[in-house]
């Protein structure tokens, strides 16, 4: 049978001369390209090893140093033949006097050549293959072989002591488990489990990276007989590495088979990974862990290990950081604090209150190690997230905590009954309201306060609550208005609305960012008129419940009979102006009938609504019905002058605007005393007169 070139110089360097010599080669005896039988193959390999007579560790062709240090360990063994007769184990210093008289000759260079010549020995191929180890583990005697030489392993694991240099790390471990006296006292004796066999020879070398764990299993004392690692060569790499750490860190008392799956094959655990990362391998795997909610049964399995770091940081949190800001973990951070060993960080308080965690909460007030009135870096305390949250149960408890500062201020000057108020929690705005010792108004750094975010938010039972303390001030607002603002734009909150105007205390006239006042806003908001006089086929009900809505209100301000109509916006846009621009002859009606809009009124450029009425109509929208509301409703002055010395009528003339022009030419016929006679154009020198 054809065999490879290192089988054929180990039968050549292994064969006796004069006899037959009985010898098993697993390069021979096994078929490397059937999976199958590889697989049963490798199964029975530690017991091959640990029934043979002798293991013959062939490390290759000699070569001169090499050969010179094989000589000396000869004589060593020579030596310590005839001291130990056999009766006892030599003692290490004893090892070490017989070395000296071995090499007493030798000058230094030439004890040079002897360490280059192990260090030669230590550097081949045999020491750095997987498969070996079981070899040297499981052999009751062994012999190391190099060209016609050969020395017994405890000799040769003496060398790198004798010869004062360290191996190199994937060589020292085997060198520990070579048969001999040595290996008694080694580690292999006192721990030999997989994850310690994995750790201690990472560095390793197989073709097929299956076999850096799979060459382990037999010689480990856990994981010899357990199904989930049986060799199995029709699995990936992944598979494997996947079950290794399911078996390492016991998630086989996990339930769910499939989180484990999609655990490994999305975080791309390969053996490369595994293998960089064995040694710390429950923090590794915790990192991933702690990467997504998901994977919250991994962590509360690796939680309670005591190889994991509790500090071990993932996007600044710790793993009892992450478990305290996710539900579910109750039970295992109970557990963690019955250790002892968890550090709590003071701060740790804000993490379950903001999520509203309130056995947590209460978990971690119970150990009196938290700070319950701890500031974060934006200045919120645990009391202030708990607000924000809307978590009723948890403010309650902190409310009962002796100490807790209820109307502590963060870093933008938002108070707990703000937070609580920006999102519209009833119960908790109620519970901070009924200590007593809280500022219904105060206000953040940008002037906002907890009646303003309320009617923002749309809630009418916490502006309700705001407006009963009687210490509200219902005209403080932002740049985007006072509270009227929000409920009558933002929310369409009629009851909101009345609430604010019951008061009697509003400032009807206050201005938004844009100078414009609630009246002149909800002439600014009603542009969807237009579109109902242009589409009336397609039923726009959004629109015309919108519509609705801004001319109700407006007529509710109208009510107050405080509006100030001709108040005009930072453009100089009355609130006429705008319903004009926007086409909405009905807001303009409005407006008009109160008898109280300066209709003539004239803006920087000269014109007046009717003026603008005139020049915004084009060939697809005329402005013919807000042009009859300024005329017959608002008297517009048919006879005033832009700055030009047009008349409305000449301009819509000039702009050729035919339909409005008989408009006007209409309302003059019926109405000869609102305009000018023809005498009266001319004599004025008005251009297009008479």
């Amino acid at each position: 049978m054809a065999v490879t070139k290192n089988v054929y110089l180990a039968l050549r360097d292994l064969r006796y001369k004069e006899e037959d010599r009985v010898l098993w080669i697993d390069a021979l005896c096994i078929n490397q390209d059937d999976d199958v039988e590889r697989g049963l193959q490798v199964q029975q390999m530690g017991s091959i090893y640990s029934m043979a007579e002798r293991v013959l560790i062939w490390l290759g062709e000699s070569c001169y140093d090499a050969d010179c240090a094989m000589y000396y360990m000869e004589q060593l063994q020579k030596e310590g033949a005839q001291l130990s007769s056999g009766t006892r184990d030599i003692l290490n210093e004893e090892w070490v006097q017989l070395w000296k008289e071995v090499i007493y000759s030798l000058r230094p260079d030439q004890r040079g050549v002897l360490r280059e010549g192990c260090q030669n020995l230590l550097g081949r191929a045999w020491f750095k293959r997987v498969w070996i180890i079981q070899e040297a583990v499981n052999a009751r005697a062994a012999e190391i072989v190099c060209g016609g030489r050969s020395v017994s392993a405890t000799i040769f694991a003496l060398m790198p002591s004798l010869l004062e240099f360290t191996p190199e790390p994937q060589c020292q471990p085997i060198l520990e488990v070579m048969p001999g006296p040595p290996r008694n006292r080694s580690w292999l004796i006192k721990k030999r489990d997989l994850h310690t066999m994995l750790t201690k020879f990472s560095r390793s070398e197989a073709t097929d990276p299956r076999d850096n764990i799979y060459a382990l299993l037999g010689i480990s004392s856990d994981a010899c007989n357990t199904e989930l690692l049986r060799p199995n060569y029709e699995k990936s790499i992944r598979d494997v590495v996947a079950d290794t750490v399911s078996f390492l860190l016991n998630f086989n008392q996990l339930e769910s088979d499939s989180l484990i799956r999609g655990f490994f094959n999305c975080l791309h655990w390969t053996w490369e990974r595994f293998r960089e990362n064995v040694g710390g391998l429950a923090n590794e795997v915790l990192k991933d862990a702690m990467s997504d909610s998901k994977y919250a049964p991994i962590v509360r399995q690796l939680v309670l290990r005591d190889d994991i770091d509790r500090q071990l940081n993932v996007n600044d949190d710790t793993p009892l950081m992450w478990l305290l800001g996710r539900s579910g973990n109750e039970e295992i951070v109970k557990l963690l604090f019955a250790t002892g060993k968890e550090k709590i960080f003071p701060g740790a308080l804000s993490i379950p209150a903001k999520n509203g965690f309130t056995e947590l909460v209460k978990l971690l007030l119970d150990t009196e190690k938290v700070d319950v009135n701890f500031k974060d870096p934006g200045g919120r305390t645990p009391l202030s997230w708990a607000a924000h949250a809307g978590s009723e149960a948890v403010v309650k408890l902190l409310l009962e905590t002796h100490g807790v500062e209820i109307d502590v201020r963060d870093s933008d000057g938002q108070s707990p009954l703000w937070c609580a108020a920006s999102t519209g929690s009833e119960a908790v705005v109620k519970l901070l309201l009924e200590t007593g010792r809280v500022d219904p108004d105060s206000k953040d750094r940008f002037g906002e306060t907890p009646l303003l975010k309320a009617a923002y938010r749309n809630s009418a039972p916490v502006v309700k609550m705001l407006l009963e303390t009687g210490k509200v001030d219902v005209n403080q607002g932002s740049t985007s208005g006072a509270p009227i603002f929000y409920a009558l734009i933002h929310n369409q909150s009629e009851e909101i609305v009345e609430m604010l105007l019951e008061t009697g205390r509003v400032y009807i006239n206050t201005k938004d960012y844009d100078g414009m006042t609630p009246v002149g806003r909800l002439c600014r908001e009603c542009r969807c008129e237009w579109k109902l006089a242009k589409y009336p086929k397609k039923h726009l009900l959004e629109e015309v419940d919108f519509l609705c809505w801004h001319e109700k209100m407006v007529k509710r301000l109208l009510e107050t009979g405080k509006a100030d109509l001709d108040s005009r916006d930072n453009e100089g846009y009355t609130p006429l102006d705008l319903a004009v621009a926007l086409r909405a002859p009905r807001m303009a009606k409005l407006l008009l009938e109160t008898g109280k809009v300066s209709v003539d009124a004239k803006n920087e450029y000269g014109n007046t609504a009717l003026f603008r009425a005139i020049s915004d109509s084009n060939k697809n929208n005329s402005n013919e019905a807000i042009i009859k509301v300024l005329l017959e409703i608002g008297k517009a002055d048919i006879r005033v002058r832009d700055s030009a010395g047009r008349t409305p009528i000449e301009r819509a003339r000039d702009e050729k605007h035919e339909s409005i022009v008989k408009l006007l030419e209409d309302f003059i016929a019926q109405n000869p005393s609102s305009a000018l006679s023809t005498e009266e154009g001319q004599a004025s020198g008005a251009p297009g007169a008479g």
